[in-house]
């Protein structure tokens, strides 16, 4: 359980630090909505918004509601590697 948890934050911990060090956000403004609002305005898909979304959502219910599901680890992690590969692949930021 505790290597889980660990994924999880880390997951979380490498996807707020690339979004706020691409997005140009203060580590205090890093939220959710935040971070999706910022990549509305800088032209990023809503697919890739939502799927933003979706694994910080994820990561926040299985460290503080303790709700997660082992076998999609590898899907959360394959989703927030794609997300930020489509990020960078826009050339927009």
């Amino acid at each position: 359980e505790e290597k889980t948890k660990e994924f999880y934050q880390e997951i979380q911990r490498a996807l707020y630090n690339y979004l706020s060090v691409t997005l140009q956000i203060k580590t205090a403004e890093t939220s959710i909505d935040n971070i999706v609002m910022q990549l509305n305005q800088i032209g990023i898909s809503n697919e890739i918004q939502q799927n933003i979304k979706d694994v910080l959502q994820v990561c926040d219910m299985s460290l503080y509601a303790h709700i997660s599901d082992p076998n999609s680890m590898i899907d959360l992690y394959n989703k927030a590697n794609e997300s930020i590969f489509l990020i960078e692949k826009s050339k927009i930021v």
